[in-house]
């Protein structure tokens, strides 16, 4: 869809679907893909296409779902993955290769072909880019593609379905897999804070599902598309939950956070796609000048929860959301000298979203019942 309406899509590409990409600075620029590679380039807002394959070598391997990525500081600048890594600096006038076989391929079957199946360039460097394949290498540059070095010995050989580098933290990187674990106490996602010399692994209370993609909102929450939907973490991976609300139970492919109206949007498998807005629907509004003046004490709480502040007020409206956005409570409490207690003592423990209007004005603060 050109125009952002739900009910006016059409069909731009052949081929069974894949990854396109929308230039961030010219929206009449479309790249798409059909099986194993087929790369195509519309200057006209889709409307045709012509071949964007000039210098990308017919005898590579490519994945039936080959991934291509732009570099987050220059829209000219993109990524196509092979066996090898290629790059254009010309929006895909012509691409040159950046690295040797990333793989272990080739393979004889139909699960492993030893092609790279995910690229993430940090928003941060674009020298440092991140790289995984469907027979669990997982590879890191810090100089542009010159020297790569293998940073998956301590992770599962299993598709790397997706990888992203941190938008905060040049460091930092997660990387998301699929397959069952057949007995095997093995992850689905995973986390480094050292450019991938050691990962920690953070699935925790996800089930034992492939995951297909990670995405980072700007509030810092994690989000992972699933063979069953949604995922959500709100504390850096440490517990997670079920977006549900709305949302069928297929598997979700592909996920995008607009950073500019806080969207998270899904690509759902025969099922369309679906979005949501992660500051209202998730996180609440927030007022600035009330968040910097406020303050829930103690944090963790068990029973009871004081709330502090500088705004002249008789009454506090207190609206208590769990992780998933969920209303759990909605009070009115009287304050007295800038400060009201909230018995919390019938929540269960978890993480939650405080939402306060106190005199005319709303923020949303974070609480930790223990």
């Amino acid at each position: 869809t050109t125009t952002g309406e739900t009910d006016n899509w059409n069909a731009i590409f052949g081929g069974d679907g894949f990854q396109p990409l929308v230039d961030p600075d010219n929206t009449n620029v479309i790249y798409a893909l059909s099986q194993r590679g087929n790369l195509g380039k519309s200057v006209n807002d889709g409307a045709s296409f012509f071949s964007a394959m000039s210098g990308i070598s017919s005898s590579d391997r490519k994945n039936w779902d080959t991934p291509i990525a732009f570099d987050p500081a220059d829209s000219q600048t993109l990524y196509y993955g092979a066996n090898r890594l290629y790059k254009t600096t010309n929006a895909a006038g012509n691409w040159s290769v950046i690295s040797p076989d990333l793989t272990d391929g080739p393979y004889e079957g139909n699960l492993t072909f030893g092609t790279i199946i995910s690229i993430s360039v940090s928003p941060l460097n674009s020298d440092v880019i991140f790289v995984g394949t469907d027979d669990g290498n997982l590879w890191t540059t810090e100089n542009g593609g010159a020297f790569w070095s293998n940073v998956s010995a301590s992770l599962p050989n299993r598709w790397v379905t997706s990888v992203l580098a941190d938008p905060n933290d040049v460091n930092t990187v997660y990387a998301t897999y699929s397959g069952y674990r057949f007995g095997e106490n093995l992850g689905h996602v995973f986390k480094s804070e050292n450019s991938g010399a050691t990962w920690d692994d953070i699935t925790g209370n996800i089930p034992d599902i492939p995951i297909n993609d990670i995405v980072k909102d700007s509030y810092g929450n994690l989000f992972v598309a699933t063979d069953v939907g949604v995922v959500a973490s709100l504390d850096q991976g440490n517990s997670w939950n079920v977006l549900a609300a709305n949302l069928p139970s297929v598997p979700v492919t592909d996920l995008h956070i607009h950073q500019g109206s806080e969207y998270l949007y899904a690509a759902t498998y025969g099922r369309s796609s679906y979005k949501i807005n992660i500051a209202e629907n998730i996180l609440g509004p927030t007022n600035q000048d009330l968040q910097t003046t406020i303050a829930l004490f103690p944090n963790p709480a068990q029973d009871t929860v004081v709330i502090s502040f500088q705004h002249q007020a008789e009454n506090i409206a207190v609206t208590i959301y769990d992780a998933l956005g969920r209303k759990m409570m909605h009070k009115t409490i009287p304050a007295v000298l800038n400060k009201a207690s909230l018995d919390i003592s019938v929540l269960p423990k978890g993480l939650y979203y405080v939402g306060l209007d106190i005199a005319g004005a709303g923020t949303t603060k974070k609480l930790i019942k223990k």
